[in-house]
C-alpha cells in the first residue's frame, strides 16, 4: 500500500467548451458532452478526504457551463478543502452570443473565496484568437480578468509555447503586468488530445523558452514566471514530480490519470464508476510503476550527473516518446546523443 496521502485532485468536471484551441488535451469542444455528475463529484471529494484530499482543482472543458458548479463550490467548502478554478473565461448569454463571465458568476466565486483562479491566455490578440478559434475571445477573456481582479480574486495566467506562440511570451508578460497579475505560469505541450506534430516545438527550443524565462526575471522583477516540474530536464531546478505521488487527474469520462501528460492513455485507464479512489490510488500499476522510479531510478538517465536535479524530465513525455516511463531520456534532455 501506498503511504504518501492524496492531497490534490485536479478534476475536469466537463468537456463542453465554446472554444476550440487547437492544442487542447481534453479535445474539448461545444459539441463535447461528457461531465461528471454532481453526486459523483460528492462522492469523489468524500473519498478523497478518506486519502488526505486537501485540496481540488476544477477544471474542464469550461466550468463554468457545468450547471451544477455552485453546488459543487458549496460542497467543497463545507468540506473544508481549498479550491482553485481554470477557466477560459469565455460562456454564451441567453441569446447565444459570446460574452465574458458575468459580474454574478464572479461575485459568487469572489464569496466563496478560492485559493486562486487561473485564465489561459495564448498570446496577444492575433494569436490568442487563431489558437481559441473564436474571433472576439481575447477580449472577452480580459474582460473576465478585470472583473476576478476587481473582486481581489488572486489570478493567475498559464501560456502553452508551440511553434505559433512561442514569440509571444513576453507580451503575454506585459499583459500581465497591465492586468495586475504577477504570476504566468509556462505549461509544456505534449502530443495529445488535438495536439498535431505541428505545434509541437523543437527540442532545442526547451533551453530556448529557458534562456527566455531567465531574461524575462532579470526584465520584470516582480513578475513570478513560472516552469514547473515537466521543464526539469532544462531547468534542472530538482522540483519534484507530484504525478501519481500526492496527486491525480480526473477527466470529465470519470478515468483516473496520474497528471494531465498522461491523456494519451485515453480510453485504457480505470474510472471513478467502476473503482473507488482508495482502490486506484493503492493498486494501480501505472501509478505504483510511477512510484517505484524514486527507487529504481530512469534507465538512460539515473548515472548521468544531472539526474539529481532533472529526475529523467518529465514521465509522461517519455512515455510518450520511448513507449514507456521507466526509459529515458526526455526529449527535450539537453546533452547530446548519438
Amino acid at each position: 500500500m501506498f503511504n504518501n496521502n492524496l492531497t490534490e485532485l485536479f478534476v475536469e468536471i466537463t468537456n463542453e467548451c465554446l472554444q476550440g484551441c487547437v492544442h487542447c488535451s481534453s479535445c474539448a469542444s461545444s459539441h463535447a458532452y461528457d461531465f461528471i455528475p454532481i453526486q459523483n463529484l460528492h462522492d469523489l471529494i468524500d473519498q478523497g478526504i478518506e486519502l488526505g484530499l486537501k485540496e481540488f482543482t476544477i477544471s474542464g472543458g469550461e466550468p463554468f457551463l457545468y450547471p451544477e458548479l455552485a453546488n459543487l463550490i458549496q460542497y467543497i467548502n463545507e468540506k473544508s478543502l481549498v479550491f482553485s478554478i481554470y477557466t477560459c473565461g469565455v460562456v454564451k448569454d441567453s441569446q447565444g452570443t459570446f460574452v465574458s463571465l458575468s459580474d454574478e458568476q464572479m461575485q459568487a466565486i469572489a464569496q466563496s473565496k478560492p485559493r486562486k483562479i487561473v485564465f489561459s491566455l495564448h498570446g496577444t490578440e492575433k494569436v490568442h484568437e487563431k489558437i481559441s478559434g473564436i474571433i472576439g475571445s481575447y477580449q472577452l477573456t480580459l474582460q473576465s480578468i478585470r472583473k476576478a481582479k476587481q473582486l481581489n480574486l488572486d489570478v493567475e495566467l498559464h501560456f502553452v509555447p508551440m511553434t505559433i506562440n512561442c514569440s509571444e511570451i513576453e507580451g503575454v508578460v506585459q499583459v500581465a503586468q497591465e492586468l495586475g497579475i504577477s504570476k504566468l505560469s509556462l505549461l509544456r505541450l505534449v502530443l495529445q488530445g488535438r495536439c498535431l506534430d505541428g505545434l509541437l516545438l523543437p527540442n532545442e527550443y526547451g533551453l530556448i523558452i529557458k534562456k527566455t524565462v531567465d531574461e524575462l526575471h532579470q526584465k520584470y522583477p516582480q513578475m513570478d514566471i513560472r516552469l514547473g516540474g515537466p521543464f526539469n530536464c532544462v531547468t534542472m531546478s530538482g522540483n519534484g514530480c507530484s504525478a501519481a505521488r500526492n496527486k491525480l487527474l480526473i477527466s470529465a469520462t470519470g478515468e483516473v490519470f496520474p497528471c494531465e501528460a498522461f491523456k494519451s492513455l485515453k480510453g485504457a485507464r480505470p474510472d471513478i464508476y467502476n473503482y473507488r479512489i482508495s482502490d486506484i490510488w493503492n493498486n494501480d500499476p501505472l501509478l505504483n510503476n510511477i512510484r517505484n522510479l524514486d527507487t529504481t531510478g530512469v534507465i538512460n538517465c539515473k548515472s548521468c550527473m544531472y539526474y539529481p536535479a532533472c529526475g529523467g524530465g518529465c514521465p509522461g513525455e517519455r512515455m510518450l516518446i520511448n513507449g514507456d516511463i521507466t526509459i529515458g531520456p526526455d526529449p527535450w534532455c539537453i546533452l547530446p546523443r548519438d
